[in-house]
């Protein structure tokens, strides 16, 4: 049923549009968040842009906005699940198009754009797990917002609701000795109905971290396993709704798509995040596919419950090498037919190199930059631990190292002398 209407709307859309130029710019544009000459000029890279343009801003369902041309969602929802059925290898074609055209402008994107693009790239995305862990869609109903003083008694009551005893005095304690950290989910009476707090450990008085045993976990792994240079990290120490608590619901789904705002506003630094459940199982398949592992050794009984902890490492790219990976994986994508990210191997001529963590480092650091000229100081900075001191060398070291790797494609990894390394596209 649900398909025969989706099939209706599409031909309603499509039945005016004689022009098959028209319809094929259309069904393009179908499958990205808006329309722009550089996006078209990837689409259809054997059609004039700019007149595939024209023909698309005529069109009464598509309205101009600041970012480009946006498809009224109805219209191109409709035309994309039609080109999905009707020409699946067309289709796929143009995802991996958007897909690759992103990525790229991702790489040279200055940091106001930097949002526009990776929500250019999230919509390529189909996966409904991964989709709905980002941008969830039950969460409009409710507007999220930096806690207030007078919103002391809704927050504690919910704590007092759904945490023990010995839980909730260290929520209370980080309420009242951080509550810059809180934000609250509020309904449209502006009633809170929900709340979590998240942080930069480095941004907090370090006692608070240390007396409190689930953060206290988090420090022990960031000190055991230490963080590249200049990156960061996230401890979301705790989402709770008035009425389900850790569980899945809208108020949760309103949060989640703050934190992922703070993932954004903090790349391209931001590497790691922490968070703690006590029943991991609603959230273990979508979090499975983003890229979160258990941390087994930072579990810890509190009150009598335990705490599960869980780790996303992003990798030397931060968020949006962490989103192409994704994007990737689903397209069955394998840049340049030499690096697989989600293998961690080079992909050599149908045999597979395993790579060390800091030959994958490197790797995968150049090939988020293919093309560019890479600085010695910014594969250190953002590869390496912050406790190395040494020069510019064990770099060198390590590029030998990938170099041997890659056999009779060494030369994919070209020395720009004086400054550092280019991968070649």
């Amino acid at each position: 049923m649900g398909q025969r209407v989706v099939e209706e709307l599409s031909s309603l859309f499509l039945a005016e549009i004689a022009n098959p130029q028209t319809r094929h710019a259309l069904e393009a544009a179908s499958v990205v968040r808006r329309v722009t000459l550089p996006i078209l000029s990837a689409l259809l890279p054997n059609a004039s842009p700019q007149d595939a343009q024209e023909r698309i801003r005529t069109l009464p369902f598509v309205q101009p906005e600041r970012d480009g041309l946006h498809i009224h969602d109805a219209v191109r929802e409709a035309i994309a699940a039609t080109l999905r059925a009707d020409n699946p290898q067309q289709y796929h074609a143009y995802r991996r198009s958007a897909y690759r055209h992103f990525t790229t402008e991702l790489r040279g994107a200055p940091a106001s754009d930097l949002w526009r693009y990776t929500a250019d790239l999230l919509y390529v995305l189909e996966n409904p797990g991964v989709r709905e862990a980002f941008f969830p869609s039950g969460g409009l109903e409710y507007a999220v917002e930096p806690a207030r003083s007078q919103d002391a008694r809704a927050i504690l009551e919910i704590i007092e609701r759904h945490e023990n005893s010995v839980s909730a005095r260290h929520l209370r304690r980080w309420w009242s000795e951080a509550p810059e950290t809180f934000a609250v989910a509020r309904d449209r009476k502006g009633c809170v109905a929900g709340f979590y707090f998240v942080f930069d450990p480095k941004g907090v008085q370090g006692r608070l971290c240390r007396e409190d045993p689930v953060t206290s976990g988090w420090m022990n792994h960031l000190e055991g396993q230490p963080m590249p240079r200049q990156q960061r990290a996230l401890f979301l120490r705790r989402w709770l709704s008035a009425d389900s608590g850790e569980a899945p619901s809208a108020v949760q789904a309103a949060c989640w798509v703050d934190v992922k705002r703070k993932y954004l506003e903090l790349r391209p630094n931001l590497r790691r995040v922490y968070l703690t459940l006590r029943d991991l199982e609603p959230y273990a398949a979508a979090a499975e596919k983003l890229g979160f592992r258990v941390l087994k050794e930072a579990s810890v009984p509190v009150g009598g419950d335990c705490y599960h902890s869980a780790m996303l490492d992003f990798g030397p790219s931060s968020v949006d090498g962490w989103l192409a990976q994704l994007v990737a994986a689903e397209l069955g994508v394998e840049e340049d037919g030499v690096l697989d990210c989600a293998a961690r191997e080079l992909a050599l001529d149908g045999r597979r190199v395993a790579l060390t963590r800091l030959e994958f480092g490197v790797m995968e650091f150049l090939h988020q930059r293919a093309g560019e000229a890479v600085p010695r100081s910014s594969l250190l900075a953002n590869v390496w631990e912050q406790s190395y001191e040494g020069g510019g060398n064990v770099v060198d070291v390590v590029i030998r190292a990938l170099r041997k790797k890659l056999g009779d494609k060494a030369s994919l990894i070209e020395t720009v002398h004086g400054f550092g390394y280019r991968l070649r596209k």
